[in-house]
């Protein structure tokens, strides 16, 4: 858990801070909207959101327990996929994204509180400190220094490698600030030595 928010949270962060570089590197020849980076940014912290969900889902297939999870794929359907496929069209972009977020967010919420209760009763507040605040500290440093060094920089190619160096270092930042981030990293280099 400590090693995929390690992942998972610096690059959620990047993409949130540097969302109209990676967009003007992936459209350079038009002005992006800003409402497609507002709607990148939504999709970012979704994505996050969907990406953690898969932790206490996991550990819930691992337990067999399996009535929270069907039960929520089927809510999940019923509500997203009319979204998607009836309102996108009548009312653009943003219902299905902030339908997506909601649904992305409460799952993680739902989830975690079931694996919590059911597989580490006693232990939420140190996964909550090792997996999401280690690691959301850990990246802080980079993410804040990067963003004030590239804060009115122009949207060009150098400057976007700039935000993905930035986003390494957060990583790493990230993994430094975690326990099992720090032994992968010694095992690394013991590895590399030997």
């Amino acid at each position: 858990a400590q090693i995929a928010g390690a992942l998972i949270l610096p690059t959620t962060i990047a993409g949130l801070l540097f969302a109209p570089r990676v967009l003007a590197a992936l459209f350079p020849t038009v002005t992006v909207p800003p409402d497609l980076i507002l709607a990148f940014r939504l999709l970012v912290i979704a994505g996050a959101a969907s990406a953690l969900n898969m932790l206490p889902y996991m550990a819930q297939l691992a337990l067999g327990t399996t009535r929270v999870l069907f039960w929520q794929a089927i809510l999940s359907g019923a509500v997203y996929l009319p979204l998607v496929l009836v309102a996108t069209p009548i009312v653009g972009l943003f219902l299905p994204i902030g339908a997506r977020l909601l649904l992305d967010v409460s799952s993680f919420a739902l989830f975690l509180g079931v694996a919590a209760r059911a597989l580490l009763p006693g232990e939420m507040g140190r996964l909550l400190r090792d997996a999401l605040a280690a690691p959301l500290l850990g990246a802080a440093l980079p993410c804040l220094i990067g963003a004030y060094g590239l804060q009115g920089a122009p949207l060009t190619s150098l400057n976007f490698a700039l935000a993905i160096l930035t986003g390494g270092f957060a990583v790493v930042g990230a993994l430094l600030a975690t326990p099992a981030g720090r032994r992968q990293i010694r095992r690394l280099l013991k590895w590399r030595r030997g």
